[in-house]
Order: C-alpha cells, then sequence, then structure tokens
C-alpha cells in the first residue's frame, strides 16, 4: 500500500499545468479538515485509501487555492451523472462511467488503473472550474489508425447559488489527467 509522499510525488510528476497547486499543501489541508486518512506522517504513515486518493484528485485539481480543498472535494464528490452519456465504454471503466455520484466514480476509475494499463483506449479525465463538471473522455482507433473519441460521461452540479462556485468566476480553468496517471495510481495504491 503507498504512502502519502509516494502518491504526493506521483501527482507532481503528472501535473502539466505550470500554475498548479503544491500537492503538499493541497493534502495538509485536507488532512486537516479530516479528507484524508489520519495517521502519522513519512514512514509511519496510513496507506492512501482509494477514498484519499480520489479526494486529492479532486482538490488538486479542482482548485489553484489549497485552502478551498476541504470543501471543493464535497462539492465535486457529490455530483451527479449528466444524462445523454455515449458510449459503448471499455469494460474496466464500465462500473465507474454508470456510477450515479462522481466521488464514487473516480474511486471505481482508480480501483480499475491495472485493467487500463496496455490497452489500445485511452481515457482522459478532466475536471473542470469554476463551475463543477468532471468529464471522462475515451478514445480509440477508427479504421484508419487515428485516435477518435468513443465515448463521453460527465457528471455535475446544478448551480442554485452563488456559493456553488469553486473559484473566480472569470477564469474557466479545466485540469486533465489520462489513464496512465490513474495507471500508475492505482499501482501505487495496491502495492
Amino acid at each position: 500500500m503507498a504512502r502519502l509522499p509516494a502518491v504526493l510525488e506521483l501527482l507532481s510528476a503528472a501535473d502539466s499545468r505550470p500554475s498548479g497547486p503544491k500537492w503538499e499543501i493541497v493534502a495538509r489541508d485536507l488532512r486537516r479538515a479530516g479528507c484524508l486518512t489520519e495517521g502519522k506522517r513519512g514512514l509511519g504513515s496510513a496507506p492512501v485509501s482509494l477514498q484519499d486518493a480520489a479526494n486529492l484528485l479532486i482538490a488538486g485539481m479542482a482548485t489553484s487555492s489549497p485552502s478551498k480543498g476541504p470543501e471543493v472535494v464535497e462539492l465535486y464528490r457529490g455530483m451527479r451523472l449528466e444524462p445523454g452519456s455515449v458510449g459503448p465504454f471499455p469494460e474496466a471503466i464500465s462500473d465507474a462511467v454508470e456510477e450515479v455520484s462522481f466521488g464514487s466514480a473516480l474511486e471505481l476509475m482508480l480501483a480499475a488503473g491495472v485493467q487500463m494499463d496496455g490497452q489500445s483506449w485511452r481515457l482522459l479525465l478532466s475536471i473542470q472550474s469554476p463551475i463543477p463538471r468532471a468529464v471522462v473522455a475515451v478514445y480509440g482507433r477508427n479504421n484508419l489508425g487515428e485516435l477518435v473519441e468513443i465515448g463521453r460521461v460527465a457528471w455535475s452540479r446544478a448551480v442554485t447559488d452563488i456559493r456553488s462556485f469553486t473559484g473566480d468566476l472569470q477564469v474557466s480553468t479545466e485540469a486533465k489527467i489520462s489513464e496512465r496517471t490513474l495507471v500508475a495510481l492505482s499501482r501505487l495504491i495496491f502495492s
């Protein structure tokens, strides 16, 4: 089972955003708010669970302000599946893309990470803000060998008041990770 320092190192290496958050600060703020498994730090730290990994991904991808991480985790985990998903989806992630809540879906994708390795299809997870939305797009090769989208599913939250926004309303952001990061994170968690 992976420890938090190894997970944070992987997420930092995979994050290509120039102004992304410091993952160690995201983890600190999530731990203080009770959104990560409690335990010692360093070698004696608790193993990272699927829920911990999902919470880290949500907080680190949905906001550039680590102090908003716990609030963002609650908001994004509760997002609901949008109608109109387009498939078919590979068997490895079929349960995840049918999951009603985004938090549970992300945990299922992480659990299926090892099954995603070496497949002919590609997956891209996109988390958007300030209006909360997450999209999973699946790509496969057509007859010409070109990578084309074969499936798309999204989760969102009905925004009924201004507190549902996660940041500056003038600045729309989108953070993306591929199945390669999910596979690597899955391998760490289950090693």
